[in-house]
């Protein structure tokens, strides 16, 4: 497909975009994202509510993840950086912070077991609408960075979704925020089939 010059955006540009992002992005995209909700009934909009540390915390994450990178964006601001950017990797750019759901390697025995079949099935639906957030998040970055005239160094998909794993793999506060979100919709939205499920969803080798 080839390549595309672009100037690499300063450091302070990046963090520019992420402000404006987070001011006035992440409602709007937790809000086009409800759909991914619709599994615990059709008042979507008023689930939002358990899913705000649980949103902004990861961004707060992968953000991070991706600054631990020296090339990601440009630190001198006096010395004009540009990179040569595959097109598959403009492409993936829209969706810099998507997940894909883990794969369970349990095996179907411990799936049998109601609670946990029914916390791994809720840990998907979370996960599903975290990507749609991610993934919208992620046109609004991309439409920041272009207004300004400049692109971020970001890895192919396959290594992007690696490093975010890395970053996200027994993180405590998005294993805390699972619980919380599920507790949050038993008991302000009377999801009581959830009821005993939420503990295991804050551990990563039933939610694996």
């Amino acid at each position: 497909m080839g390549n595309f010059d672009s100037r690499l955006c300063e450091c302070t540009e990046v963090a520019e975009c992420r402000t404006m992002v987070m001011n006035s992005g992440v409602e709007n995209c937790k809000s086009q994202c409800k759909e991914k909700l619709e599994f615990f009934g059709n008042n979507t909009i008023n689930f939002l509510g358990c899913f705000k540390e649980f949103v902004e915390d990861e961004i707060d994450i992968l953000d991070k993840c991706l600054h631990k990178d020296e090339k990601f964006c440009n630190k001198d601001r006096t010395n004009v950086k540009y990179i040569s950017i595959p097109y598959e990797v403009l492409f993936n750019m829209v969706g810099i912070s998507d997940h894909i759901p883990p794969k369970n390697d349990l095996g179907s025995a411990i799936l049998k077991i109601p609670l946990i079949k029914k916390a791994h099935e809720t840990y998907g639906i979370f996960r599903e609408f975290q990507s749609c957030v991610n993934y919208c998040l992620g046109l609004e970055s991309y439409a920041c960075f272009t207004s300004k005239g400049c692109m971020v160094d970001i890895p192919y998909s396959n290594e992007l979704v690696k490093k975010f794993k890395g970053c996200t793999t027994d993180n405590y506060k998005i294993n805390l925020n699972n619980i919380k979100a599920c507790q949050c919709l038993v008991n302000q939205h009377n999801q009581i089939q959830l009821r005993g499920a939420c503990a295991f969803m804050g551990n990563r080798y039933y939610m694996q």
